[in-house]
């Protein structure tokens, strides 16, 4: 089992750094791709009118993770990886705080087969799910309280209580032969390559979270008016 997990989580290492290797040659091209397929994939489960809770809760979010394509491949043993794009409100002025980059890394095992491929957005309703962004590892599996899309929420709880009720709701859109989605062994880590080809020097990512110092390439300023757009600031609803 040691031995296999292993080579899973060196596989995966394999794998992103030839998934980074294009981006360190200062052609940002990859990561505007990113931020264009992240807007489309949050535009796209606001524009769902079924689902009113996540029309509901996006406004009260506190930060935003988004995972265009995260994948997960498996035959007894596997793994998931995907790059993504976080970003904070800025809590004084509702406004979306430039993008920062990040990768999403599992290792699995066990009995199971096929590929999955997964858009997938964890509404950070808490301090606590936001200060996660800015640790150099943030353990999903570990430590928030995680809902899955609207599960776990009843119908009959009014907004505060839904808004209390856990750290981060993920909203994902599965495609393969996985039943199920587990954040279980996740981690999630700020991608400085990424960060740095898109920003044009090394800058590090609570800089970029917090708007603090850092100039925002174009590609940026659009992202985050669109965040604005689609999620103005709300305020909480009194008890």
């Amino acid at each position: 089992m040691f031995r296999i997990s292993t080579l899973i989580l060196f596989s995966l290492i394999l794998f992103a750094g030839c998934a980074t290797t294009s981006s360190q040659n200062g052609d940002p091209f990859e990561q505007r791709e990113l931020l264009r397929n992240s807007e489309d994939v949050l535009e796209g489960l606001f524009a769902n009118k079924k689902d009113r809770f996540f029309r509901t809760l996006l406004p009260y979010a506190k930060g935003v993770v988004i995972f265009p394509d995260l994948v997960k491949a498996a035959f007894i043993a596997g793994g998931r990886y995907g790059n993504g794009v976080a970003s904070v409100r800025n809590p004084d002025t509702g406004k979306w705080g430039p993008p920062a980059f990040i990768r999403s890394v599992q290792a699995s095992w066990g009995i199971q087969a096929g590929i999955q491929k997964a858009e997938v957005v964890l509404l950070m309703m808490s301090n606590k799910a936001v200060k996660g962004l800015f640790k150099s590892k943030f353990d999903l599996g570990t430590g928030p309280e995680i809902a899955l899309g609207p599960v776990g929420v009843s119908r009959g709880l009014n907004l505060r209580d839904i808004l209390n009720k856990k750290d981060i709701y993920v909203y994902t859109s599965l495609q393969g032969l996985f039943a199920g989605f587990s954040w279980k062994g996740t981690v999630v880590r700020p991608d400085a390559d990424a960060n740095e080809v898109l920003y044009n020097r090394p800058v590090s990512h609570g800089t970029i979270l917090l708007n603090r110092g850092v100039t925002p390439p174009k590609a940026a300023i659009s992202f985050s008016k669109n965040m604005d757009k689609i999620a103005p600031k709300t305020k909480k609803p009194k008890s």
